[in-house]
């Protein structure tokens, strides 16, 4: 069986992603994709054996990592001294960071956001990195709310609020050619609001 090259795999991603960022996702096509890539139309698909797997190779190294990194963070902060606000406000920075401060990166998931209204890329995109982050993200949570920081309530449906608070100041703009400059001070400032509105609503109270 023949080796497959890091390389060549690498080399055939940022083609597809350089085709899809310039002329979307119907016009990255397989042949024009190797031919950006410099191989074969055969070695491609020896790599990548249909354009759905293709696809969700790309989403996964352009549009998804980010949220899988910034999950990995938060856990890796968990036994922190640090105040759950302050640990939910510094992922919350690191997620909208990457998705409106990292140029390429907020493009690219506008892209894909964008053509999942009308195709099936939306499946793919979600079995791609979010429902996995989305998943850790309630774990982590429920861990939380098992030691008495938040009340109890169905992980996975805070996960998810969590996820919209985050976003909640910038979706608008995910679909807009207008889209703004967000400064560090604007993403941090967006962050801590969330933290603290997640954190007031979510929250253990004591029964007095």
């Amino acid at each position: 069986m023949k080796t497959l090259s890091p390389i060549r795999r690498e080399s055939i991603l940022a083609a597809a992603y350089a085709l899809i960022d310039v002329d979307g996702l119907e016009g990255a096509s397989m042949d024009r994709i190797a031919r950006e890539a410099g191989v074969s139309k055969t070695t491609l698909y020896n790599y990548y054996p249909s354009k759905e797997e293709l696809l969700r190779a790309v989403i996964v190294r352009y549009a998804t990592s980010f949220l899988t990194r910034s999950v990995e963070d938060l856990v890796a902060a968990e036994d922190s001294p640090e105040p759950l606000e302050a640990k939910l406000k510094t992922f919350a920075r690191h997620v909208l960071d990457f998705l409106y401060r990292e140029k390429s990166v907020g493009r690219f998931y506008r892209l894909i956001v964008g053509a999942s209204v009308h195709s099936d890329v939306g499946r793919i995109f979600r079995s791609a990195g979010p429902e996995e982050a989305m998943q850790a993200v309630a774990a982590y949570l429920k861990r939380r709310m098992d030691a008495g920081e938040l009340a109890p309530a169905d992980p996975y449906v805070r996960a998810r609020q969590l996820m919209a608070i985050i976003r909640s100041e910038t979706d608008a703009y995910l679909l807009s050619q207008d889209f703004p400059d967000f400064r560090p001070e604007d993403v941090e400032a967006m962050s801590a609001r969330a933290a603290a509105f997640f954190v007031e609503g979510a929250k253990a109270r004591s029964n007095v």
